[in-house]
């Protein structure tokens, strides 16, 4: 399921628009959404539309991806990070 996430106005200074995708386990509230995109926007000093996008596979947390920069704070991720670490 691929919900749109709500654009709010240009930020002051902010002159670059971009997409970005925010996938989750499970829905995220406003005030979530509105955190992640703030962090986000100041990061890369730029107004940012995120998609929010559901898929129960990453277990947990968020995976954001903005201008094909991939931050990747996902239970899978953390556990797959543990796994090649130990098998080093």
């Amino acid at each position: 399921m691929i919900v749109g996430a709500d654009c709010h106005p240009p930020l002051p200074g902010y002159h670059m628009f971009l997409k970005g995708k925010i996938v989750t386990a499970s829905m995220l509230d406003d005030d979530a959404i509105t955190d992640i995109t703030e962090r986000f926007e100041k990061r890369y000093d730029a107004n940012i539309d995120f998609t929010v996008e559901i898929n129960s596979s990453i277990i947990g947390g968020v995976i954001v991806t903005v201008q094909g920069d991939v931050y990747d704070g996902s239970v899978r991720g953390r556990l797959k990070s543990m796994r090649e670490q130990i098998t080093k």
